[in-house]
């Protein structure tokens, strides 16, 4: 696994969060979380960080369910009257479609 790859994935799937913001959240520039990015392996205190600020633990972090979606998500939808939403779960599909 590439360390650098899913914290940037992770950081990326937090809504409302840019990587300046989050940057300053774990005490790094913008240009010093880039360089963590391009990591494969960081230290310990720098993913014990990114993860606490992620509010997740190290073990959700190295789950393969957790690679690339933090652990809580909120989606909202705007559907039109004759749409009709899908959600499988088991498969992470997600469809809209016409009545």
């Amino acid at each position: 696994m590439h360390v650098g790859h899913n914290i940037k994935r992770l950081v990326e799937a937090t809504k409302g969060t840019t990587h300046k913001a989050f940057a300053e959240k774990i005490g790094h520039t913008e240009q010093s979380l880039h360089g963590i990015y391009k990591k494969e392996d960081v230290s310990t205190s720098v993913l014990k960080t990114v993860c606490e600020k992620l509010n997740i633990t190290l073990s959700e972090f190295f789950k393969e369910d957790n690679l690339s979606s933090p652990k809580k998500a909120k989606v909202v939808f705007e559907l039109n009257p004759d749409d009709v939403l899908s959600i499988d779960i088991k498969n992470r599909k997600l469809e809209i479609t016409k009545k």
